[in-house]
């Protein structure tokens, strides 16, 4: 069947990169289902592995350091052999991982478990950025990478409410056991339908890619693209610490709403995220101005990540609302994706995401053990079924890691300079 649905896209004009777009950014929705997962069995996981909250944040972080360190090979290798070998290469890794995470008996093969998911993972945003690049035109580029984002905010909404809902009827290790197949679905299907080979500005086998250390050297020397992935990681790990592991046990315990009420409202982010990254995205290109959407959001996400922590006695919707909101602003920062893309040669595509995802991917880890630091620092000693349950002064003091690294975005913001899709190589 799969098959057939391609022959027939290929005879309707433009319908077949549809798909190739359809697939790929499929492996992001399943991506932000594995990372954001956590933060739901994140007390399961405490109470079987006996952990502190520095230890889950180290688990949790086991996944982004390894995305780290691919980040930087898979972008070099995408650009070299073409994204399908190496994207179907990486989403095994992933369903190995997560199967391997379902049955870890020991917190240290549950950290190896994240760790090889992590290195699957790394390929999920960059592999459909690379397939964007060769299959559209570079005016669309914005808007599609902020659509790829909100298929991949979609799989984090499901990470947290659906696998909040399913774990009222299944053991957290059999849910994970599901996520493993779903993956293995997938991965049949993009192996069997995806091509890079045929694509209008496809890059595959061209002779002119620079090798593997020539193609980093020319993105590493460029100092744009430093400013921009700085500046990305630190507006991309606020998400990281609301979705991995401390945003609804943040709502619970310390501001007193439900599990499943936490566990919504948590997902509100995402819905904002999923609506504001293709709209920034489409802005940037309908205006072919990038900066002053950036300087808009940051400095909105900034006030509404404050409110959402230190307001004290909000509703249940005031606080669902400054959460989407929150979603919506800070969602701008994919357009750093398009930026980066812009100041460097298209050829080197992959090269350039993956080196800004580094930063996004070091920023994810650090501020997840941080938190749980603090939390840990400042732990009153309170225990519920083996769990630590940290007050609202502890959290005060861990959270406030979030509002900060975003004024470091702010402050990095007048050193970013304005890219034009028209000027992009």
């Amino acid at each position: 069947m799969a098959f057939v649905g391609v022959f027939m896209l290929k005879r309707i004009a433009g319908g077949y990169r549809w798909l190739v777009w359809f697939l790929a950014s499929s492996f992001v929705f399943y991506k932000y289902i594995l990372e954001v997962s956590p933060g739901v069995l994140g007390h399961h996981m405490m109470s079987y592995y006996h952990s502190t909250g520095f230890g889950l944040g180290n688990l949790i972080a086991a996944y982004f350091y390894a995305y780290m360190l691919m980040q930087l090979p898979i972008g070099m290798i995408l650009d070299r052999l073409g994204p399908k070998r190496v994207v179907s290469a990486c989403l095994l890794l992933c369903v190995f991982g997560t199967l391997l995470m379902a049955y870890a008996p020991y917190y240290s093969v549950a950290f190896i478990a994240r760790f090889i998911t992590g290195l699957g993972a790394a390929a999920a945003v960059l592999g459909c950025i690379k397939l964007i690049s060769i299959w559209f035109p570079q005016s669309h580029f914005a808007m599609l990478v902020g659509l790829m984002m909100t298929i991949g905010m979609l799989g984090a909404v499901s990470g947290d409410a659906v696998v909040q809902y399913c774990l009222q009827y299944y053991q957290w290790q059999h849910l994970i056991a599901l996520i493993a197949w779903l993956g293995l679905i997938l991965l049949l299907v993009f192996f069997i339908a995806v091509s890079d080979k045929k694509a209008p500005y496809s890059t595959v086998n061209n002779p002119e890619i620079p090798n593997l250390w020539q193609g980093l050297k020319q993105v590493g020397l460029n100092k744009k693209s430093w400013i921009l992935s700085v500046y990305s990681g630190l507006m991309f790990a606020p998400i990281s610490a609301f979705s991995g592991a401390w945003g609804v046990p943040f709502l619970h315990n310390a501001l007193h709403f439900s599990l499943s009420d936490s566990a919504n409202m948590m997902s509100l982010i995402f819905y904002g995220f999923a609506i504001g990254a293709p709209l920034w995205g489409w802005l940037s290109d309908l205006w072919n101005k990038r900066k002053v959407f950036l300087w808009m959001a940051t400095l909105s996400s900034l006030l509404f990540s404050f409110c959402i922590i230190y307001v004290p006695g909000l509703s249940l919707w005031i606080e669902g609302l400054l959460l989407f909101l929150f979603g919506f602003t800070i969602s701008s920062f994919v357009v750093s994706f398009t930026m980066i893309r812009e100041v460097n040669p298209l050829i080197l595509t992959a090269t350039a995401t993956g080196f800004m995802n580094a930063f996004n991917s070091i920023s994810s880890a650090q501020i997840d053990t941080w938190i749980g630091y603090l939390l840990d620092k400042h732990w009153t000693g309170a225990l519920e079924q083996g769990q630590r349950i940290y007050s609202l002064h502890s959290y005060y003091i861990g959270m406030s890691i979030v509002p900060l690294v975003i004024l470091f975005a702010l402050i990095m913001l007048p050193f970013v300079s304005e890219t034009h899709w028209k000027s992009g190589k």
